[in-house]
């Protein structure tokens, strides 16, 4: 069999992908995973953020209707409310739910209330987020 439908036979199988758990993805593979998974509903992205953006990540949430965003261990303390925003704002308005981690921050903490109050905001209220 050649490599060029191998690649075709192995695509064309993700067009029916409902879930996705990812360990430290380039921005390269969210392009692929925003263009060969468009059914994916639940994307776990684990490991560190040096190898995507945040415009990766929006270009699967534009792509395909993701309901759940679990980035445990990703975005540690480096995500802010500008960024849980954009994430609620420019994906398809499917995304339900988000979680955040590692547990750097503690509940009543002013980044979480900030970013609690962000994404109410953004979402009018249909995202939930979870910091763990």
């Amino acid at each position: 069999i050649s490599t060029n439908l191998m690649r075709v036979c192995f695509f064309s199988e993700l067009r029916e992908l409902v879930r996705l758990r990812i360990s430290d993805p380039s921005d390269i593979s969210l392009a692929a995973v925003s263009h060969y998974c468009p059914k994916l509903d639940f994307l776990g992205i684990y490991g560190g953020c040096s190898r995507f953006t945040l415009e990766g990540l929006l270009g699967v949430l534009r792509s395909c209707p993701i309901r759940s965003l679990y980035t445990l261990g990703v975005f540690g303390s480096g995500i802010d409310a500008s960024d849980l925003k954009r994430i609620c704002t420019e994906g398809r308005h499917s995304l339900l739910q988000v979680q955040i981690g590692p547990r750097r921050y503690r509940p009543f903490d002013l980044r979480v209330i900030l970013m609690q109050e962000a994404v109410a905001e953004a979402s009018k209220g249909r995202v939930k987020l979870v910091v763990r």
